[in-house]
This record gives C-alpha cells, structure tokens and sequence, in this order.
C-alpha cells in the first residue's frame, strides 16, 4: 500500500491537533518521558525570525533509537509502559502544525550529537513513505552540552500567546510538585498574565467539595463551606448521598452498558476535589481577592473540571465545560454550579490508561462504557456540590441582618397587582409568600401573617394591610429575630377594568389544557370595558366547554342515567352529538342537560346555582342561559350590542359556580 508523504505533515500535523498548545504539551512530555528534569520554550526570535526553540535536558536519542523508533510511524516501544505520557508514536509530527521545517538535534551522554530534518516541502514530495525515511546525520555541531534535545521551528504559524500561556498554567495538577521546570520565554511584546497560584485563590472559595471513587463505590465525600475567620462554616460527609446520586444517573441514562457494576470497579481509584467560587457582594466583601482579580488572574485559566492522569493534564476538559455545566445552570440556576466559577481536577490512577483511552489528538477520551461511567461518576460529585452550594447560600443570606433588614424594606413598599380580589385573604398572603420566596430563596425561614381581621372586599382600593413578619426557629415556630418584627402596609390598588382574575392554585386544578388556555390567556387579559364583545364570545366559548366537559364526565360515570342513550361524545373534538344523527346538538338542547345533570349532581345541587340555568319557579332562563342568548344576539343581530354592565353582573353572580365545575372535572 502506498502512502504519499504529505499526509504526515497535514493529517499527523495541522489537521489532527486542533490546539497549538496541546503541540507544545506533547513536547513537554516527551522531555519527561526521557527524564529530563528542565525544558525550555524559546520566542524570543518568533516575531523576527518566525523561529521557535524547544530545548530539554533528557536522555536524548542513539543511532539504534533513530533507526528503529523514531523513523517508524506510530512506534509502540512507549505503549506497555503504564507511566509514560506518550505512547501514541505521532507526537512529533504534531510539529507540523506549528512549523513547515523542523531541525531535532539530539544526544546520549557521552555519545555523538545526531541532526534529523523534516521538511514539508520535500515530504510533499514523496510518493510512497514505505520507502522514506528522515534524513538524519552526525552533527559537528553540538547544541546541547552533554545530553538532551534541541529542537528548532522555522517558518511557524501565528501563534495566540495569550491562549498559548492560560492552557499551559494548568499542564500540571495543581498542589503537587511539577514533574519537570518549564522555562517559557516569550517575545518581549507579550505581557503576560500574573497568575495567583491555587494556594493563595482558593482561601476566597465560600465552598468545596472532594472524595475518592473506588471499588466501584464514593468513599470520603466531604462538603466543607466557610467564610474567613469562621463567620460561617458547614461540613457533611455525603459519601452515600453521592453515591445513590450516581445510581440515579446511571439508571436515568438508560446506558447501553454490560455489567456496568463490574466496569465501575474495574476504573480504579479516582480523586476528585472542586472549589466554588461565589462572586456575589454580600461574599465578595470576605474575600482578600477582588472579583476582577479572581476571574482575570485565576478562574481565566483554571476555570472548570480538568483531568490529571500521572500528574499531568488530558486536554479537552476545563475551560471546555465537558460536562454542560453551563446548560445544567441555565436550566436550573440554583441547583447547579457554574463552569465559570468553578476550579476542580480530576486525579486518575495509571491502572485505567487502557481503559480510558485518549484520543490520539489528546482531546478527551475515545467514547466507550468507561468514559461514560467517569462522566457519571464526576457528575454525580458536582450535582451534590450544587445541591449543597443552594442551601448554603440561603443560610448565609439569613445570617446576614442588613440584607433581610433590606428585602423586608422592599416588601413593606409592595404593591400589590391591579385586578379585583375575589379571595383576598388567601390571595394576599400567598403573593406575599411569593415575595418572601424570591427575595431570601426557598429555604428561608420567614414567615409573613397578613392581618386581614378587618377586611373588608368591597373597600379594597382604599385599605392598608398590615403585615407581621417573623422568623422561625428550629422547631419551625415564628420567633422574633433581628428587631425585624415589622408591620409593613402594603396599599392595595384594583383596576376596575380587570374583573377576570383567577388564582392560580385553581387554574392548576384544571385538567383540561384548552380550558386552562383559555383561561389564562384570553379571559384573564380582556379588559370587558373596552371589549365586550369579545369578552362575550370569549365568556360563551369558556362555559360551552365546561359544560360539555362536565356532561361528559357526567355520563360516563352515570352510565345507568337515560341521557347515555341519546348524547355521545366525539373523541377528537369533544362536542355533544346526536345518537342518531350524529349532528352537533344546539346550544339550547345543551343548557337543558346541563341543568339536568346538575340537578341530580348532590355538589351542586343547590337552590342558587340551579337558578343560574333555570328558574323553576318561573320556568325562565337563568342568568347563565341568558348570557349565551345576549352573546348570540349580540353576534347575530345588527340592532343588538351586548353592555359591560351585563358582562360584570354575570360574572359577579356565576363566577363561583363556574370555578366549581372547573375543580370537578
């Protein structure tokens, strides 16, 4: 099989490695590899030359290692040793995608400097790499002193600094000591960024959490959250809550894995630990780093979950947000941290290197039931972690006596929404609970009591209700705490063309979607003032539906009544038809079943409402009747044109019963 030259420069070079960065990171751990204990990255002639230095004191390579190795594509003499970084026998021809010549010069102690070339130019050349190989020579030159690798770059690229230098920060796992010195020097142009060092950053974390996966199971999962000088501190052990968080996932996922359990065992042992950074005020004003600071010279390149494996880097993690934490926010802010504020890694043993297996791009892992597992398995610590940051920051806030002392002002400035109250009392104090619930989160531990002895509805515009507001202790019982048992008046204002408000613990009650639709978005936005007659028609359509619904209901579970044997129902449009003819029955046919199904129907049995459908002392129409007939009339008839007096005296005198029905379907 023939394989042209130019495929090594462009699919081995600038086509398979996406990141400059991850081109510099190979050659570092190559220069660890070969034990080196310094390598050098050279720039300082890039903006003039577009030359570029990589210089490492390791091993350096023989004539026997030149031959056998390094002129073999994808070389497997790294492969079975479980601590090498490289292994992949590709990384340098990533070279390719900085540079279009490259000149390695390359020595063994004690032994002769050898100079091997790679030209782009000239590989484009050549037809068959079966018979190819680098050119390398002797060199009577020597650049590097005893031992080592010396690597020169001409013609590079454009290269970011700036992405170049925030990528290589986090190379190594952080707390540990650096397995070799990087000297990076870059043009004199460039200013670089001055990063704190995780052990001065991470003082201003309000949280963390971190444990050990292993034998298949979390062990030591500890969630620790303090302010400086112990203003405020918790601690948990959650090792089983992340654990049973795990299994969840798992069975959510429905993963298309064979003895997973096996498989979660088989990963070894994992360590895991992530910091969360709040940049709120009321915690800023505890941190020693200012906001600016901790984002521009820590989270810029530590930010999110990296993963170590022999205290070094794999790409495609961190800055990248693998795990849509991002999303997971902004679906559901407060249960779940943000990529952004968030420095966590990732710590793997060298037993699954053949289990989870790098890309040969070094972006991530090749998808397979293990790297599924670890996402689980790091998903299930950072969904606890988010769990936990929520109640701690709701604590926090009720620890803080100005910050209730301020949201209790803004509720004593409160206005409540223009509509009539049909059920003040209740409608009040839940808006006011509302209120308390976005200011101080869900687990806040005020009460509010709305005093409403002296309510009174038909003055509601005109009246100031006082409001106690108290917090709860430990046995839940409202307490006072802070001096802020307060009575703030909230003025009560109505809009007198709003007359269809209805609460929304009933609208939730309704079962029917197109009845509820309705509801919320045509009745309760009308104004019957300027529109009546779109009022009345919306009116006409909302009881015909209650009605037929309630029929419905009604007949199927009365099977024995005699209406079953004239009336059935059309599945897909829900109207009343004709047994027999199977024609839609009138308007006036309908009300007459209503009126009889609600008079056998005990809840609603009442004198007052069977006078909404029909008089039987009289033998009229009742109000509801009347109103279908006046809004055909108004819809029929030039002459006739239905008024907002009517619309209100309806609603006022059948609003109830037809809040009633809506309940019972």
């Amino acid at each position: 099989m023939k394989v042209e030259g130019r495929l090594i420069a462009r699919l081995l070079g600038e086509e398979h490695i996406e990141d400059d960065t991850i081109v510099f990171a190979e050659q570092v751990k190559n220069a660890i590899d070969a034990y080196a204990e310094k390598i050098r990255i050279d720039f300082s002639n890039y903006n003039g030359n577009q030359q570029i230095i990589i210089e490492d004191d390791g091993d350096g390579m023989a004539k026997y290692e030149i031959e056998n190795y390094w002129n073999s594509v994808a070389s497997s003499h790294k492969s079975n040793d479980l601590q090498a970084l490289g292994g992949k026998g590709i990384g340098r021809f990533t070279l390719f995608r900085l540079a279009d010549k490259i000149t390695i010069y390359t020595k063994k102690e004690n032994g002769p400097c050898y100079k091997i070339t790679m030209d782009r130019e000239e590989l484009n050349n050549v037809d068959d790499l079966n018979s190819y190989d680098f050119d390398y020579t002797e060199s009577t030159i020597n650049k590097i002193g005893n031992k080592g690798t010396y690597i020169v770059l001409d013609n590079a690229k454009l290269l970011s600094f700036k992405d170049l230098q925030i990528s290589l920060e986090t190379l190594f796992l952080p707390f540990k000591d650096k397995p070799i010195i990087i000297d990076i020097k870059y043009p004199d142009e460039f200013k670089k960024i001055e990063f704190f060092t995780p052990d001065t950053a991470i003082k201003d974390a309000l949280m963390y959490i971190e444990g050990e996966f292993n034998n298949g199971k979390w062990q030591n999962v500890y969630f620790i959250s303090k302010i400086k000088n112990d203003i405020f501190r918790k601690e948990l052990s959650l090792s089983s809550e992340t654990d049973n968080h795990l299994q969840k996932l798992i069975n959510q996922e429905d993963l298309p894995i064979q003895n997973f359990s096996e498989k979660l065992n088989d990963l070894g042992k994992i360590k895991i630990k992530i910091y969360n950074f709040v940049l709120a005020t009321n915690i800023l004003k505890f941190m020693d780093i200012s906001k600016k600071d901790i984002q521009n010279k820590f989270l810029i390149a530590y930010q999110g979950i990296n993963i170590y494996r022999s205290d070094c880097k794999i790409f495609g993690h961190g800055l990248n947000d693998w795990l849509k934490l991002a999303e997971k926010r902004l679906m559901h802010s407060a249960d779940n941290i943000d990529n952004k504020t968030a420095f966590g890694y990732v710590e793997l043993s060298d037993v699954n290197k053949e289990l989870l297996v790098e890309k040969t791009n070094r972006e991530g892992f090749i998808k397979n039931d293990y790297s599924k597992l670890l996402d689980k398995i790091i998903l299930s610590i950072t969904s606890e972690l988010g769990k936990m940051r929520k109640e701690t920051l709701a604590e926090i806030k009720l620890l803080d006596s100005k910050y209730i002392s301020d949201q209790i002002k803004k509720i004593k400035d409160l206005k409540l929404p223009k509509k009539d109250y049909l059920h003040p009392e209740e409608e009040i104090q839940q808006y006011v609970d509302e209120q308390l619930t976005s200011s101080f989160g869900e687990n806040h531990k005020l009460i509010a009591k709305v005093n409403i002895s002296k309510f009174s509805k038909e003055n509601i515009g005109k009246q100031l209700v006082p409001i106690d507001i108290y917090q709860r202790d430990n046995q839940n019982n409202p307490v006072i705490q802070f001096k802020l048992t307060v009575q703030p008046k909230i003025t009560i204002k109505t809009n007198k063309e709003a007359i269809f408000y209805i609460n929304s613990s009933i609208i939730d009650t309704v079962k029917s979607d197109k009845l509820k639709w309705i509801i919320k978005e045509e009745l309760m936005q009308l104004d019957y003032m300027r529109f009546p007659i779109a009022t009345s028609l919306t009116l006409r359509a909302l009881i015909e539906i209650t009605f037929n619904l309630y029929i419905k209901k009604y007949l199927e579970t009365n099977p024995s009544d005699s209406d079953k044997n004239k009336f059935y129902y059309s599945n897909t449009a829900g109207e009343i038809l004709n047994k027999s003819t199977n024609k839609t029955i009138k308007t006036e046919d309908r009300i007459n079943i209503v009126k009889r199904a609600c008079r056998i129907n005990r809840v609603l049995s009442e004198e007052k409402i069977i006078m909404l459908l029909r008089d039987e002392s009289s033998g009229k129409d009742g109000i509801i009747a009347n109103f279908i007939n006046e809004a055909n009339f108004t819809t029929h008839k030039s002459y006739f044109m239905i008024n907002s007096i009517t619309i209100k005296q309806f609603w006022v005198a059948s609003s109830d019963f037809l809040i009633k029905l809506w309940t019972l379907l």
